[in-house]
This record gives C-alpha cells, structure tokens and sequence, in this order.
C-alpha cells in the first residue's frame, strides 16, 4: 500500500519505464504492483507508513504495562497494597470512598506475551541504525539532521551523496525536482526549510 501510494518514481516517464519498474520491483521485493493502483497519494502513504511502524512497534511492547484501578472497596484496597504479585506504584484518593490505585506486577510474575518478539524487534531497529550510520559516516560534517530514517545534508557539484533508489531501504528524495535553500533544526522531529521552488502552498 505504502509503495503503490507513493505514485510513480520520477524516471518513469513513459509506459515502457513503467512497466520495467513493475518488474525490476518484482524481480527485487517479489511483490507484483498492480499498474493501475500506483497513483500519488500523500495520506494513504502517511497511513501506511503508521500502520508499517505501529506494527513493528507491538514487537518490541512492554508486557508489564501499569495498571490503574478505582477502588471503593476497603477489602480490594488491602489486597491489592499486601499482594505478593502487584506492586502499588502510586495512590490517590478520588472522594472520600474511593481511591485511585496505580500498581504493576512484580517481575516474577510477569507473563510472556505471544505477540511479542523482542530479538526481532531489536534486530530490525539496529539494521536500520547501521544502513544509517554508513551514510552518516560518508557524509562526515555535511550532515545538517538525522533521524531514524532521514538524512539532511549539504552536497556542492562533483561530491559524494547517497545514491536514491524505489526499494525497501533505498533512500529516497523527499523533494524531488527541488533544491532545499534555508534550514533550521531545534531538535528530533523539530525542523523547518524553504524550497527554490515552492509550490502554492509553500510546499
């Protein structure tokens, strides 16, 4: 969904190009594209990019996430402080009959979830960091920004830059046909540019 929503790749310009991209893609993914359902759409590719994440995500979820209960019971209240499996993290009393318990369970007595996989959510973390990294390292102090998937960085004529491709874990130019001009950082995920080219919307 995220690929065919990414609409066609800029050196497709006529149906022969298009045509060899469905097959170069196949030949290298072994994913058949569907020709008809490849159109740019911005919000269907932002949607399956959260879908690809929040999926990966739920890998690496914590099992022993906190618990709140409102008890208005005393005998609950008491045996949920003298348990041997919870251990109370917090309290506070809501009205004068009723209490908000914050609690977790102990280690030992955690269970291992079935939709879990640690190893393998760690594992892809890190393939991604080093495809990072290996750019990182080639582009030294022209790297502007970085995050877990992008790069911003300054390239003058006849020096190296990344090459882009249309596979999984080839980069890709974010502003195709333009040139970023001005930028500014204040952190992860805090950024700001302007374009040569803009378009209406300044985009």
């Amino acid at each position: 969904m995220k690929q065919k929503s990414s609409g066609w790749p800029n050196w497709c310009k006529t149906e022969k190009h298009r045509r060899q991209y469905i097959q170069d893609y196949f030949e290298k993914e072994g994913i058949l594209l569907d020709y008809n359902k490849i159109e740019k759409n911005p919000g269907l590719r932002a949607l399956a990019k959260l879908m690809l994440n929040s999926f990966l995500g739920k890998f690496g979820q914590r099992t022993n996430l906190p618990q709140v209960d409102y008890v208005s019971d005393p005998s609950i209240n008491f045996d949920i402080l003298t348990s041997d499996h919870q251990e109370v993290t917090g309290s506070n009393f809501v009205t004068d009959k009723m209490v908000e318990m914050r609690w977790k369970n102990k280690e030992e007595f955690v269970e291992s979830s079935g939709r879990t996989n640690v190893v393998l959510a760690a594992y892809t973390t890190s393939q991604a960091r080093l495809k990072l990294c290996s750019y990182l390292e080639k582009l030294g102090q022209h790297v502007l920004y970085s995050d877990t998937d992008s790069i911003v960085f300054t390239v003058k004529e006849d020096e190296w830059e990344p090459s882009l491709g249309d596979y999984l874990g080839d980069l890709t130019d974010e502003t195709p046909e333009n040139k970023i001009t001005h930028f500014v950082t204040g952190g992860p995920k805090n950024y700001a540019y302007k374009l040569n080219k803009p378009d209406d919307r300044g985009n």
